[in-house]
């Protein structure tokens, strides 16, 4: 009598060897923080000067402070109305410790004398809940100034706002930048950005007048007697469709160059 487990066949389960590979870690996305820094009242220092010139240090992380404009005018009640942006994540804005540090100074002879200290803390204001942070609603806070010694010494008017950071493509790779350097920055690059359109435009003008004169500097087109047929035979149509090419190719290459 045969034995029927001799002729069965069993299989036995084989081991996979492939891994599965531990899940990656998504890229934090990160939003633009808009801290207005609008005015001061009943600032002193212990002193007692005359007349304060003030001015404020914001920063988020003390390796990157900005400075604001100094005020001249309005002594103990100054006025400053300007803008700040820091680049955070979502975390920092619903963290319970999350802050912006302002300081405030007085301008002095020798050395520049503390006015107070003011520690905006994220989590107690209304740009943040527990949703996490409201986008494109402004937040107004009065914050007490203190001093080192806790004392307070004023009260600071600010207003903050949190925007997604697809919405300031001029600020990527920017972690805090002061508006007034964002403005300064975008004046050199139209600048140098003019500057590439004219020498273009003395070229390929020469070029089409059959002037080797592509060196020339914008203005001497217009002044040289020695181009005025050439340039009276070019017609509004010619110069136009030249000064749209050149302006494309030099916005193209503006591009290009920006980091």
């Amino acid at each position: 009598m045969e034995n029927p487990i001799s002729n069965t066949h069993i299989q036995t389960p084989r081991l996979s060897t492939s891994t599965s590979s531990p899940p990656q870690p998504q890229p934090q996305t990160t939003k633009i923080l808009e801290i207005n820094l609008i005015s001061a009242q009943n600032l002193t220092t212990s002193t007692n000067m005359r007349r304060m010139h003030t001015y404020a240090i914001i920063h988020i992380n003390p390796s990157t402070k900005l400075r604001s404009t100094l005020d001249i005018i309005g002594n103990q009640n100054p006025t400053w109305n300007d803008k700040f942006f820091f680049r955070v994540s979502e975390d920092f804005l619903i963290s319970a410790t999350s802050a912006v540090t302002f300081q405030i100074y007085a301008v002095g002879c020798l050395k520049d004398y503390f006015v107070g200290t003011v520690r905006y803390l994220l989590s107690s204001s209304s740009i943040s809940s527990r949703n996490g942070a409201v986008i494109g609603l402004a937040g107004f806070s009065a914050l007490h100034i203190r001093r080192r010694s806790g004392r307070v010494n004023g009260v600071l008017n600010i207003a903050a706002t949190v925007y997604n950071s697809d919405d300031f493509p001029s600020l990527n790779g920017v972690e805090a930048i002061c508006f007034r350097d964002m403005i300064a920055e975008s004046d050199r690059r139209l600048t140098r950005f003019l500057n590439n359109v004219g020498a273009k435009i003395c070229g390929e003008v020469a070029s089409e007048i059959g002037v080797a004169a592509s060196t020339l500097p914008i203005d001497m087109l217009t002044t040289s007697e020695s181009l005025n047929e050439e340039m009276n035979s070019l017609t509004w149509a010619n110069l136009i469709q030249i000064l749209t090419e050149v302006i494309k190719a030099c916005y193209n290459d503006a591009n290009k160059s920006r980091p």
